[in-house]
């Protein structure tokens, strides 16, 4: 298990999730490897993959919140807000001050808009780890989703990331043949409507 969280921080995905299924080999009843190696899968798309091991570590340790967290965040990244909600209220139920839950319903929060629930969900977390990357990232994103122009980047980005690569790359693709056929025909219009020049 340490030699997998280890190729996780160095990007090494592949070689992740070999040391997990290792781990998962000598010891099947691995919750922490079924949960790092469904964030791994996740990483790299493979959703239903994910899926399956996170439904394997909640065959094994059904009450664990962090089991259910790794749920709302697969939810999540499926642009399934109202499953992730879920998941993070029932996570919350059975461990209020649960770092990764809170943070799950900072995210869930952020993402339907409500920004200062989104933000005191931080706030919550800082208060108890001051140092907690995922809590300051979700404040900066609060203060990004804030800002007129760049949150409506924001939420361009989140909508690109609820579909998958495939349906995100078409509609880039449509974008721009859109924006090509409105140029052409703006100066298609501006060209026969000029008016006459007088003699």
């Amino acid at each position: 298990m340490v030699n997998a969280r280890v190729r996780f921080l160095q990007n090494r995905s592949e070689e992740a999730i070999a040391a997990c299924n290792h781990a998962l080999s000598l010891e099947p009843h691995l919750v922490p490897a079924l949960l790092l190696k469904s964030n791994l899968l996740q990483a790299k798309e493979d959703s239903s993959g994910a899926q399956e091991a996170l439904e394997r570590a909640a065959e094994l340790e059904p009450d664990n919140p962090r089991v259910v967290v790794a749920f709302g965040e697969l939810y999540l990244s499926r642009g399934d807000v109202d499953k992730a909600r879920e998941c993070a209220l029932a996570a919350l139920q059975r461990d209020a001050q649960l770092e990764d839950a809170n943070i799950l319903m900072g995210q869930v929060e952020l993402r339907c808009g409500n920004l200062e629930n989104a933000a005191d969900s931080a706030r919550f977390v800082i208060m108890h780890n001051p140092e907690s990357a995922a809590a300051l990232k979700l404040l900066a994103d609060v203060k990004v989703r804030g800002n007129p122009v760049m949150g409506a980047w924001w939420r361009f980005n989140a909508f690109l990331s609820s579909l998958s690569r495939l349906k995100g790359v078409l509609v880039l693709i449509c974008g721009y043949l859109f924006s090509t056929c409105f140029h052409w025909l703006s100066a298609t219009l501006a060209t026969r409507w000029r008016p006459r020049q007088l003699p």
